[in-house]
């Protein structure tokens, strides 16, 4: 089984140029890979070692456009012992540091290679479920953690902490109805996409409802693609509360608007056209794209902070909890629930409004 071990760097051993030091150590041979400052790049050399300490190889394998401290990087492997994924951290000015990743097969050759700004974690070696290595501890501000659909990469030389929910489009997995009302069957996946389809039903009636996280979320950039059908109405609810005591997610949960503005009868009304905080806020621009055609939304709260996106523009920008919101509140028509709008860590949902919707592209930062 192989083992990794991290040396410090206050060891003499270390020249100057060397940030980072992991032995992965096999059956009949052990692996040195050094990660060393060279100008402002970072370069990973590897060294193979047969089990008497004779060298085999020395090579350089891969290179990061940047040179940070040894902290910055992080090593891991996937549960098969198949693949190695060696994350680099790039600090950015005022902006979150940007993500480096290269995977390797077992013998150090480079799968893939890829960058990410955000960074929103999407492609398909997330799926490898590589597991949290070095283990956490005073010495390793960086950590990974992988279920499968989320991936926590948490620099804590920063005030950054990247959660992210992934959207695998392949499962549900991390996804329920909300308080279990139905099987969520009429909720399906579909070529990556999470799809409703109000036509697929049990004992009768659709087995739909709002499809909500799992997990709940704090000061978090959401960001997703949305289509819906001629005529069609749906919505992303956030900050829901989910009990038994709430019938439905829009009882807590302020929702952005999904619509088809050319079809549906909400959109003869202000505030409830697509991008509209629903009933609270109208868009300061409309920039929806027609029904069948694909809409990027994101949502951003941030310490009560909340902005609004709908296809690169920021359509609606507020402040929650202070006396504006409870005032919006009061003249909107969720003024008799209490709950509405209070809740500042909850779920994301998806709402069932007995059309078809397409979603695909679901990502959550934790800002």
């Amino acid at each position: 089984m192989k083992k990794f071990l991290t040396l410090s760097l206050l060891g003499a051993a270390l020249t100057a140029s060397t940030l980072k030091k992991y032995l992965l150590c096999g059956n009949h041979y052990f692996d040195e890979l050094i990660l060393q400052a060279n100008l402002q790049q970072t370069v990973a050399r590897l060294r193979r070692y047969r089990a008497d300490g004779e060298l085999l190889t020395d090579s350089v394998i891969a290179r990061f456009p940047f040179a940070e401290p040894g902290y910055s990087f992080l090593l891991t492997t996937s549960a098969d012992k198949t693949k190695n994924l060696l994350l680099g951290f790039e600090s950015v000015p005022s902006s979150a540091p940007k993500l480096h990743a290269i995977v390797f097969d077992e013998r150090w050759k480079i799968l893939s290679s890829l960058d990410f700004e955000y960074p929103f974690i999407t492609q398909p070696f997330i799926q490898d479920d590589f597991f949290c290595f070095p283990a956490a501890a005073s010495n390793v501000p960086v950590q990974l953690a992988n279920n499968g659909e989320w991936l926590m990469a948490s620099p804590s030389r920063t005030s950054n902490n990247f959660l992210l929910l992934h959207f695998d489009g392949k499962t549900k997995n991390g996804w329920h109805i909300y308080n279990n009302e139905t099987n969520g069957s009429a909720w399906t996946v579909v070529d990556g996409m999470l799809f409703f389809d109000p036509s697929i039903k049990v004992d009768g009636k659709t087995a739909g409802g709002d499809i909500v996280t799992d997990s709940s979320f704090e000061n978090y950039h959401l960001v997703l693609e949305w289509k819906i059908s001629q005529n069609g109405n749906s919505g992303m609810i956030f900050n829901i509360l989910e009990d038994a005591q709430h019938e439905h997610s829009y009882e807590t949960g302020p929702e952005m608007q999904v619509l088809d503005n050319s079809g549906h009868p909400d959109a003869k009304i202000i505030k409830h056209r697509a991008g509209d905080l629903y009933d609270l806020i109208t868009v300061s621009k409309e920039t929806v794209k027609p029904w069948g055609e694909w809409n990027k939304a994101e949502i951003k709260v941030y310490k009560g902070k909340l902005d609004l996106y709908l296809n690169g523009t920021n359509v609606v920008s507020t402040t929650m909890w202070d006396d504006n919101w409870k005032a919006l509140i009061a003249g909107s028509k969720f003024k008799t629930l209490p709950e509405f709008g209070t809740i500042k860590k909850g779920k994301f949902g998806l709402q069932d409004h007995g059309n078809q919707v397409w979603y695909r592209n679901i990502k959550i930062r934790k800002l």
